[in-house]
């Protein structure tokens, strides 16, 4: 009796002494830098296990911050009782208040500038563990910088990863920003969030007004454009060395007219991707570093026309590669599209569109189709590092007809295209292209077979210019020979003895 007693004693003891670490709320909290700005602020307690906050509590903390500084927020939310419903969260309004909801979170970090922001819990119908702890940093803009520039007769957009360090973009008109993760990105959901840290700024430093974070662009669906010529870049302090993603620079002159823009990225096959361009065009573009990941365009349904460019959406057109409609996918689909950054632009129509990166699924034939292959830096002007040769290798389900007709290659310098059809482990066709041996541009030359490869070479870390082959890929009757005499034989007699009697 004794023993149970004091077990209860014990156990009142510390349920007390959780429920003091929640103090009650009274009206905003606010938290202002302290006089050492090395210390951090912990609320409510600095302890290894987050306090408990009751249901049905509501509170709202201001994060103060002068101007030209910053904060960091590392922050804890653990609902007690796992509900589907998500009454119980945590709001983050930041400086420009844009609110983000947190209905669950083991540790997410969050960065406010001047004037600073808000967090505001709301336990509802569960208890929840809840702590945060803040640091402010006196100073926001970077020590190193780095500068690029835009035109609007660029194809290739202007990309870095070098986000731990400033950067800054003038372009001929205004600046197209968007936030474009790698498609062969195996640790993408693990580093997203840091993306937090990283502010774009419309102007040429950090006094001018700021757009928001990378982060919300990727969410957005939207580009950002700057008023001006000039867009500044910068991260926040505790630098995030490494996000995994990318920022993307173009000339707003040649995305003017685009009101949805969005990069996709996935592993395998990704969620169908609806676009709406009905009344102004709408685009998505999927990005690999250094072209070793491909797309596979599966399909396309519903209405408008779909240009593919390799590279970013011109007004020239220079670098498009292909257009597609509904009416393409029985022939013309899949395809691969190669190429450090697709992409894809629909007008007049709503459709949905659907990519994988599974390379099998443009790489095997199962059906009679049309369409083309190209080298990852056709019509780019960029070239492929680290490497000298480009392969791609197409096997069928069965026998095929391969015809294909080369409609460009470079081969200069000491550049060669070689061009293998392979049946039964031999090879039944052949050629090796270079500067002493040119091909016949637009000749159709066929071959039955049930492997197609393509290897393309060039000086180590200078290959470039590439090649644009189109195709069309034919089942053939794999009947022996002697069968389709004695077929021929049967139907000849057929005929003759209709004639004679």
């Amino acid at each position: 009796m004794h023993s149970l007693n004091f077990f209860c004693l014990i156990l009142i003891i510390l349920l007390g002494a959780g429920a003091a670490d929640v103090p009650e709320c009274t009206g905003t909290v606010q938290f202002n830098p302290p006089n050492r700005t090395y210390d951090v602020i912990w609320y409510p307690t600095n302890s290894s296990v987050a306090p408990t906050f009751p249901m049905n509590y509501e509170c709202l903390y201001q994060i103060n911050v002068p101007q030209g500084w910053s904060s960091y927020i590392e922050l804890k939310f653990l609902p007690t009782t796992n509900t589907t419903a998500n009454n119980s969260f945590v709001q983050v309004i930041d400086f420009n208040q844009r609110v983000e909801i947190i209905y669950y979170t083991d540790l997410d970090k969050f960065y406010f500038i001047a004037p600073g922001g808000r967090i505001k819990i709301s336990t509802k119908d569960t208890s929840a563990q809840f702590q945060f702890s803040v640091q402010w940093f006196s100073e926001i803009n970077p020590d190193r910088y780095d500068y690029a520039n835009v035109t609007e007769l660029d194809t290739q957009p202007y990309i870095t990863n070098y986000l731990f360090k400033g950067n800054q973009v003038t372009a001929e008109t205004r600046v197209s920003i968007i936030t474009i993760p790698p498609s062969d990105s195996y640790l993408l959901e693990t580093h997203l969030k840091a993306l937090r840290s990283i502010l774009i700024f419309d102007g040429p430093n950090v006094n001018s007004t700021c757009l928001g974070t990378a982060l919300q662009l990727f969410n957005n669906n939207r580009q950002y454009v700057t008023s001006g010529r000039v867009v500044t870049v910068i991260p926040l302090q505790p630098i995030s060395y490494w996000s995994d993603s990318q920022l993307m620079f173009q000339d707003f002159e040649n995305t003017k007219d685009i009101t949805e823009y969005r990069s996709v990225y996935c592993l395998g096959y990704c969620d169908p991707i609806v676009m709406d361009g009905s009344k102004t065009p709408s685009a998505f573009s999927t990005f690999s570093p250094s072209g070793y990941a491909n797309d596979c365009l599966m399909s396309v349904s519903g209405t408008g026309n779909l240009d593919v460019y390799y590279g970013g959406k011109t007004d020239s057109k220079s670098n498009l590669i292909a257009s597609y409609s509904e009416a393409s996918n029985e022939l013309m689909l899949p395809q691969m599209l190669r190429g450090v950054v697709r992409t894809y632009v629909l007008t007049g129509g709503i459709a949905t569109v659907n990519i994988t990166h599974n390379s099998d699924a443009c790489l095997i034939m199962k059906k009679n189709q049309k369409g083309f292959i190209t080298s990852p830096f056709y019509k780019t002007g960029l070239t492929r590092l680290f490497s000298h040769i480009d392969s791609i290798f197409i096997y069928s389900d069965g026998l095929y007809k391969y015809t294909f007709n080369i409609q460009d290659v470079d081969l200069s310098q000491n550049n060669s295209l070689r061009l293998s059809v392979i049946h039964n482990k031999s090879r039944v066709y052949d050629i090796l292209y270079n500067a002493t041996n040119l091909p016949s541009l637009n000749e159709s030359v066929s071959a039955v077979g049930t492997e197609w490869d393509i290897k393309y070479s060039g000086d180590y870390d200078r290959i470039n210019g590439g090649y644009f082959i189109k195709y069309d890929v034919v089942k053939v009757n794999s009947a022996p020979s002697y069968l389709s005499n004695f077929v021929a034989t049967v139907v000849s007699v057929w005929f003759f003895l209709c004639m004679m009697f």
